[in-house]
């Protein structure tokens, strides 16, 4: 039984974290319409959602397409988490001063993840209750894992090259929009990313492809059994 326990224990622990890997559809970032508000969307399964972002005070800028990636991690992973795919290379949007930022879909959305880039010093809220899905030492350095606050609705980061917060932040439920604070420093990045549309049928498409991988790893649990079975009776008998 030694044997097929081997073949056995590698692949519960592989079947354990892709059955919890979600597929994050991100925004596609495209226009700045006006100093203190930007427009994207995000493509789910040939379905466009429309994303308004809007803030109270100016924006320090946007990033539409790569010059540099700032997505990039030098320690651990924006995958660590539940998250299946990191932030989209080049797609932020860059916030200075401190505000009130609202983020809206033209269409119901579930669980909602966040990419925070050097978050420095930070002390962000957010109108909802989330959970940091995966911290990284990142382009500014970090990893700067945020302290939580009481009612799970937010977090601080400290300041310095170690407090610089890399990584995600989940959010989950359904949402229209989604609104949080964020306090003042020179920029720190930001975008938004989606598990999937709120209706039965765009939800069995994204359980299906979370599920996917968990059926092929449950043939192949399958076929160890029969091999380590099998090495077991050939053992026996030749002993």
């Amino acid at each position: 039984m030694k044997a097929v326990t081997k073949i056995i224990t590698p692949l519960l622990l592989i079947l354990s974290a892709q059955a919890y890997s979600t597929p994050v559809y991100w925004t596609d970032w495209t226009t700045r319409p006006d100093a203190n508000s930007a427009v994207g969307s995000i493509n789910v399964g040939g379905t466009n959602i429309d994303v308004t972002l809007t803030s109270t005070e100016s924006l320090y800028g946007l990033q539409t397409d790569c010059g540099t990636n700032f997505w990039v991690s030098y320690a651990g992973s924006f995958t660590s988490g539940t998250a299946d795919n990191a932030p989209t290379p080049c797609e932020m949007v860059q916030f200075s001063a401190g505000s009130t930022v609202t983020v809206s879909f033209s269409d119901t959305v579930e669980n909602l993840y966040f990419g925070l880039l050097s978050w420095n010093g930070n002390t962000t809220t957010f109108d909802t209750e989330i959970s940091i899905d995966s911290s990284v030492r990142g382009y500014y350095g970090g990893p700067g894992t945020p302290s939580m606050n009481a009612t799970s609705t937010g977090f601080t980061t400290t300041s310095g090259y170690y407090g610089e917060y890399h990584g995600l932040v989940k959010a989950d439920g359904v949402f229209d929009d989604v609104s949080f604070t964020h306090s003042t420093e020179h920029w720190h990045g930001f975008t938004v990313g989606i598990a999937g549309l709120s209706d039965e049928d765009d939800n069995n498409q994204v359980d299906a492809e979370v599920t996917a991988p968990s059926s092929v790893l449950t043939m192949l649990l399958g076929s160890a059994l029969i091999a380590g079975f099998s090495h077991r009776k050939q053992h026996k008998n030749k002993a």
